[in-house]
């Protein structure tokens, strides 16, 4: 479980910087503003756009990273990088789906977006429930088997909110406009709130990091991100069901 909480930092980190945090936060201005004031066509090119490089950003680094990855895992029997290698697809879907749901939220759409986090939570909890009482898995091949349910969840998000913005008859339209003054005024926007939001974020990998290395049980166990994780769960139960909300 500390190596799932490590592995599942890491797409997380890529979620609150590209996802719904930096580049969702600077793209609903823009695309309100362009919505109003050149009408839908453009505003659904300018989405399209965002996507379109979110998407082939993240998946040349994903795929760069992975090479990285299996690299080290061939070297050393680490659980924490095997299992992130395992989940770093997901950081693609889940940036995806996040930018998705900024723009339903433009169309005045909140149903499906707020939505998404319950289908990782369910196919979560069915995967762990499938390995542990149906195939009597633990362990590794239990965690293993947890970044397979989170992978899966992450298509069925973003594939939800592809056919919500069909519903809502705002479909992006996919191009590769990334020297229009739309998408440099979305990236410009990015630069600072990146910078505030990384310091966050990277300060919670390094804790998680530490706790990895440094906390050990009796039976020399890494259990320090275990315990964190719940500790943390506990405390942002609040914020995640009234302040975000």
């Amino acid at each position: 479980l500390s190596a799932f909480r490590i592995a599942f930092m890491v797409p997380n980190l890529s979620r609150r910087l590209f996802g719904e945090g930096a580049l969702s936060s600077s793209l609903i201005p823009v695309l309100t503003d362009m919505l109003h004031r050149e009408g839908e066509a453009p505003a659904r090119r300018l989405a399209g756009s965002i996507l379109l490089l979110l998407t082939v950003g993240l998946t040349a680094l994903t795929i760069v990273a992975e090479v990285g990855l299996w690299i080290a895992v061939r070297w050393m029997d680490e659980p924490a990088l095997e299992l992130t290698a395992l989940l770093l697809p997901y950081m693609v879907l889940i940036c995806a789906t996040a930018v998705a749901g900024g723009v339903l939220n433009v169309r005045h759409h909140f149903a499906s977006p707020a939505a998404a986090p319950v289908v990782m939570n369910v196919a979560l909890i069915l995967g762990m429930w499938l390995g542990a009482c149906v195939f009597q898995l633990s362990g590794r091949p239990l965690m293993v088997t947890a970044c397979a349910a989170t992978l899966a969840s992450g298509v069925v998000q973003a594939m939800w909110q592809l056919a919500a913005l069909r519903q809502v008859g705002f479909m992006p339209i996919f191009a590769w406009d990334w020297r229009s003054e739309p998408v440099r005024r979305v990236f410009r926007m990015m630069g600072p709130m990146i910078l505030g939001l990384s310091t966050v974020q990277i300060s919670s990998l390094a804790d998680y990091l530490v706790a990895y290395v440094a906390v050990t049980n009796a039976a020399g166990e890494r259990v320090g991100p275990a315990v964190l994780g719940y500790a943390q769960y506990l405390y942002q139960l609040p914020l995640g069901v009234f302040g975000i909300a």
